[in-house]
């Protein structure tokens, strides 16, 4: 039976009663904006952004899967070139998460045990047959936080 999950870079015991409460940015278009009154560089945005697609990358290689597919495909700009139902190696996985991640476009990964879709405020949502603490251990390794999370 498949579990959901969904890591960030929020740690969650700035949350409280469900609401996160350091001023944080949550998306591209807040770069050269101010939190906690310093400018949010491009430089910033690209080490948070890398660590995402690093990790999911490494949870795709944990599960074994080569490739995925797009699933439920919405396209917001048009440098974005992906198309439905579109199967994407893991080699080329990287810019399909960079685009998803900028919102360029947005649609699940999906593979027979695993589904990965990217919510609002830099949320990515999984599910899959993995455990909490293989899943834990990877986001770990990108200072990345790891929750369950109940998607219905």
């Amino acid at each position: 039976e498949m579990k959901s999950y969904r890591f960030s870079k929020y740690n969650p015991r700035y949350r409280i009663d469900g609401r996160y409460i350091n001023e944080e940015w949550t998306d591209y278009s807040d770069i050269g904006k101010t939190f906690n009154g310093n400018i949010f560089y491009e430089a910033e945005y690209a080490l948070v952004e890398n660590k995402y697609i690093l990790c999911i990358l490494d949870i795709l290689k944990h599960a074994n899967i080569k490739g995925i597919s797009i699933d439920g495909y919405e396209e917001y700009d048009a440098s974005s070139h992906w198309k439905n139902e579109q199967y994407v190696s893991i080699n080329n996985l990287a810019t399909l998460i960079r685009d998803c991640l900028r919102n360029k476009c947005w649609c699940r990964l999906k593979s027979n045990d695993l589904c990965i879709q990217f919510g609002y405020d830099y949320y990515v949502h999984i599910d899959t047959n993995l455990s909490y603490s293989e899943i834990e251990l990877i986001c770990n390794r990108y200072d990345l936080f790891l929750e369950r999370f109940n998607s219905n």
